[in-house]
C-alpha cells in the first residue's frame, strides 16, 4: 500500500547505515505519521519510533501505534507531571538499543508546515549520551541524520526521496560529556542540524518564504537543462538545493534583490490564481499544436478504462476525501490520514465488488485479475483525471491566447521576466 500510495520512491545513502549496531535515525520531520512509515519501508528493517504523547490520547489510536512499535514521549506542553514518564520510555530506549536494535527519533520534537529544519531539541543528545554513559561510552552508538523530501506532501502519487546521511560516532563525544555535559549536548545537537540540512530542503529565510519556494518549483527545470543534467528525483532535490543557495547568496549580497523578485513571483503568482492557470502550462505556451490534440485523442481512447476504474474507486476515494477535507485541519496530518482509510476502505470496498464476479464467473484467472485490476485502474483514473483537468486548463489557456487575452498575455511575460532575472543574476548561469 505504501509503494502504492506514492508514484516515485528513490532511496539514497543506504550505504550509511551500518548492520548490527545500535544506531539512532533523526529524520527531518514534515509529514506527521508518513514520515516514520517511510524510515521503515525503505528496506523492512524493524525501527522503533517515539512520537509525540498527544497521539496517543485515544486508546485505539495508541493500541495501532504500540503496534507498528511507536512509543510516546513527553513534552512540557503535555505537563510537567508528565515528564517524569519519559524515565521509563528512556530506560527501554537504552535497553533497545543495547540489544543492537534502532530507534528513531525526529530532532525538531514537532513537524511543520515548511521546508525549513526548526531548532533541534535536546531529546537525541539525552537519550545517546545516557545509552553511552550507562555502557562505559563502550556502546558503539551512532547516530543516522536522515533527509525526507516530498514533492508534495499532502497529496496521493506525489514523489517521495529519502537520504541516509554519514553516521555520527557517539562516543567522540566521551571527553566533552565528563568535562562539560550541557555544552556536550549542545554540541551533538548542532552537529546533528549540520549533517542533515544538506540531506533536506532547507529555506532559512521565513520572510520570503513563499518566493523561494515558487522559485524552487519553477526555475527546477532550467537549472536541469543548465546543468546537463537527466530529470529524475534525486537530481531535482539536487539542483533545488543549489537554487536556494543561490537565492540565499544574491540575499546576502544586495539588499535589494528579494524585494525586487518577491514583487514580480507574488504578482506573477496572484494571476496564476486569477485565471486558474498552473505555471507549465505557462512555461509550454509555445509547444506545438499536435501534441495537445495528440493528448485529448488519447484521453478519448482511455476513457473507458477510466470510466471503469473511477467507478470501482470513488466510495472509498471520497470517503477518506470529505473526512479529511472536513474534520483535519493540520496539513501535515492529510496524507496520513488518507493512508489509513486506504489500508481499510479500499481492500473493503475490492473485496465486496469483486463478490459478484467471484460467484458467477468460473475462471479463476479471470476471478483473480478482475480482483488485481482494480488498484491498478483506480492508479490509472487518478493519473487520467489529472492530467484531463490540466489538458482542460491548456486548451483553455490557448484559446485565451488566441483571442489575445490581456491576462494570458500578461502570465508569459511576468514568467518571462521572471526566468531573465533569475538567469541574469544567479551565479550559477
Amino acid at each position: 500500500m505504501h509503494w502504492l500510495f506514492y508514484r516515485r520512491i528513490v532511496v539514497k545513502g543506504l550505504k550509511n547505515v551500518p548492520k548490527k549496531q545500535p544506531l539512532i535515525f533523526t529524520p527531518n520531520h514534515q509529514n506527521a505519521l508518513m514520515d516514520p512509515l517511510a524510515v521503515l519501508f525503505t528496506r523492512l528493517w524493524q525501527v522503533v519510533f517515539l512520537a509525540r504523547a498527544d497521539i496517543f490520547k485515544n486508546k485505539t489510536t495508541a493500541k495501532l501505534l504500540h503496534s507498528i512499535k511507536i512509543m510516546p514521549v513527553y513534552r512540557e506542553r503535555d505537563g510537567k507531571d508528565s515528564l517524569d514518564k519519559n524515565d521509563e520510555i528512556f530506560n527501554k530506549c537504552i535497553d533497545i538499543l543495547e540489544e543492537n536494535r534502532w530507534l528513531a527519533l525526529f530532532p525538531e520534537a514537532a513537524h511543520t508546515d515548511k521546508r525549513s529544519l526548526r531548532p533541534l531539541k535536546k531529546g537525541v543528545p539525552r537519550i545517546s549520551f545516557m545509552a553511552e554513559e550507562r555502557n562505559k561510552f563502550k556502546l558503539g552508538l551512532k547516530i543516522i541524520p536522515v533527509g525526507i523530501y516530498y514533492s508534495n506532501y499532502t497529496r496521493f502519487r506525489s514523489d517521495l526521496l529519502l537520504i541516509y546521511g554519514n553516521p555520527i560516532t557517539v562516543s567522540d563525544y566521551e571527553e566533552s560529556y565528563y568535562e562539560n555535559e550541557p555544552k556536550a549536548l549542545n554540541s551533538l545537537k548542532e552537529k546533528i542540524a549540520e549533517e542533515l540540512i544538506p540531506l533536506m530542503i532547507h529555506i532559512k529565510d521565513l520572510v520570503y518564504y513563499d518566493v523561494y519556494e515558487f522559485i524552487r518549483v519553477i526555475f527546477t527545470k532550467n537549472m536541469l537543462r543548465y546543468k546537463g543534467l537527466a530529470k529524475g528525483l534525486y537530481n531535482e532535490f539536487l539542483v533545488q538545493k543549489e537554487i536556494i543557495a543561490e537565492l540565499d547568496k544574491q540575499s546576502e549580497q544586495n539588499s535589494e534583490f528579494m524585494p525586487a523578485l518577491a514583487e514580480e513571483v507574488r504578482a506573477y503568482s496572484n494571476l496564476l490564481k486569477k485565471t486558474d492557470i498552473e505555471d507549465i502550462i505557462v512555461e509550454q505556451a509555445d509547444s506545438k499544436t499536435i501534441c495537445l490534440y495528440s493528448k485529448i485523442l488519447i484521453l478519448i481512447l482511455l476513457s473507458p478504462f477510466f470510466i471503469f476504474g473511477y467507478l470501482m474507486n470513488i466510495v472509498p476515494y471520497s470517503i477518506s476525501g470529505d473526512f479529511v477535507k472536513k474534520k483535519v485541519k493540520d496539513l501535515q496530518f492529510h496524507s496520513s490520514i488518507r493512508f489509513g482509510f486506504s489500508i481499510i476502505l479500499f481492500p473493503l470496498f475490492y473485496l465486496l465488488q469483486s463478490i459478484p464476479v467471484l460467484l458467477l464467473v468460473e475462471n479463476h484467472c479471470i476471478k483473480w485479475l478482475f480482483l488485481f485490476s482494480l488498484p491498478l485502474l483506480g492508479i490509472f483514473a487518478f493519473h487520467f483525471k489529472q492530467i484531463f483537468i490540466f489538458t482542460t486548463k491548456q486548451i483553455r489557456f490557448r484559446s485565451l491566447i488566441q483571442s489575445k487575452n490581456t491576462e494570458a498575455l500578461n502570465l508569459i511575460l511576468r514568467r518571462k521576466t521572471i526566468v531573465d532575472f533569475l538567469q541574469s543574476k544567479l551565479t550559477s548561469f
